[in-house]
Order: structure tokens, then sequence, then C-alpha cells
């Protein structure tokens, strides 16, 4: 994969560093007993802010149901505002071999649909293109 010439490359290099996940990686499990019930913290694997939208990406090597806990919190945060947006994103083998996705929006989750890491970038490019639309529209 090439760069796109983003303003976020990776700075973490595995070979010269280790394990991300090892060296890196929140504790948040160390909060775990400060909530209720089985509450934990969620990771997010990616969040962008444009114009007062919200984009929100969660990668799984797996095409199952999302964990009960993951799935309310989406819901529930796509339904505060209809500028919110969540793609779920399928990727078994690695996290560049994107294979499906599914949006949660509005507190609704699409059906999976299949998708490759070009198809997820243009996606997210309309998302974009979408968000800057709708707040000149509004100035």
């Amino acid at each position: 994969m090439t760069s796109t010439g983003g303003f976020n490359p990776i700075k973490w290099d595995c070979e010269k560093q280790g394990c991300w996940n090892a060296a890196c990686r929140p504790p948040v499990h160390f909060f775990s007993d400060c909530f209720p019930r089985k509450i934990s913290m969620s990771d997010i694997d990616g969040t962008v802010e444009l114009e007062h939208h919200f984009l929100f990406l969660e990668w799984k090597s797996h095409m199952g149901e999302l964990p009960l806990g993951q799935r309310l919190y989406f819901e529930r945060l796509t339904t505060l505002h209809t500028n919110i947006v969540c793609i779920i994103v399928h990727a078994a083998h690695s996290p560049n071999d994107v294979e499906h996705i599914r949006v949660m929006h509005n507190g609704k989750l699409s059906d999976w649909e299949s998708c490759d890491l070009e198809g997820l970038r243009e996606r997210i490019s309309r998302w974009a293109i979408k968000a800057q639309q709708k707040t000149k529209a509004v100035a």
C-alpha cells in the first residue's frame, strides 16, 4: 500500500520498536471495575470529525454479530445526531484486506455488503464530501 498523502502517517515501526499492542495499547482493562455490570471501555479503530459530522470505523476479523455492548454503544451513539455514522469493517486476514462493510446510522445497522479497501476509501471520501456540502448549505 502506498501513502495517499494524508496528514496522519503511522509512526510506529514494529520491526524496530516491537509489538505496538504490547508497548503502547492503553490499559483500559484497568478501569473495568469503575463501571457496573460487565460494562467496559471500547477501543475505536478510527474516528474523524468534519464540520460537526462524525465518522467512526471499527475493524472486525469476522462477519459475526457485534458484541452486545459494542452494538448498543454504536446504536445509542448514532441516535444522538444524524451527523454520526459508524462503519464496521470486516477484514479477515489483515487490516488492509477489507472484504465487507456494514453501516450503523440513526441506530440502524445495515446488512454486510462486499467492499474492498479502495471501496472503503471511496465511501469515506463520499462521506467527507457530503459533510462539507451539508455545512455549506446551512451557512
